[in-house]
């Protein structure tokens, strides 16, 4: 009996001294608020920094995917750049998320060189007897949701 007890004893003790291989800190409420539209894009991004900058300065490991959905929220705000750098911090600490990565990384940077391409002004002038296209009026801009951010239908598609 008291060799049972002592394997018990040494068992629970190990179950209870074992920690989380990530933490995820409030990552499911915001994501829930963001899904119920309780949230704007711009506070969805910033809980998500908050959320990050905890669990570093915790010294704590980032949860696989929390780096890509924060760069996903900056992209949905604009801030491609600022993308950019949490793609790469993704696949820096998930080398196994590297292909996934590399290929969003490879369509922004593609969408974003056809966007210069046609931003760019054609050296050839068109015929004077081509009718042009009469200018977009501002009524008819692209819809934006309440909190001024780009809807989906803005939003470059990356899959």
């Amino acid at each position: 009996m008291k060799k049972v007890i002592m394997v018990l004893a040494f068992a629970l003790a190990g179950c209870a001294g074992e920690k989380p291989l990530y933490e995820w800190g409030n990552y499911s409420s915001v994501l829930l608020a963001k899904y119920k539209g309780n949230i704007s894009n711009q506070e969805y991004s910033d809980r998500l920094r908050a959320n990050i900058s905890k669990l570093e300065s915790e010294n704590k490991k980032v949860p696989p995917g929390l780096y890509s959905e924060y760069g996903f929220a900056l992209l949905e705000l604009g801030n491609e750049r600022a993308a950019l750098r949490e793609f790469s911090k993704e696949k820096e600490h998930y080398p196994e998320a590297a292909a996934f990565i590399d290929r969003i990384s490879g369509r922004l940077q593609a969408q974003k060189a056809k966007s210069t391409d046609s931003a760019a002004p054609d050296a050839a002038q068109p015929s004077p007897d081509v009718e042009q296209a009469p200018a977009v009026a501002p009524e008819a801009a692209p819809a934006q949701d309440t909190q001024g951010a780009p809807t989906p239908a803005q939003t470059p598609s990356l899959f």
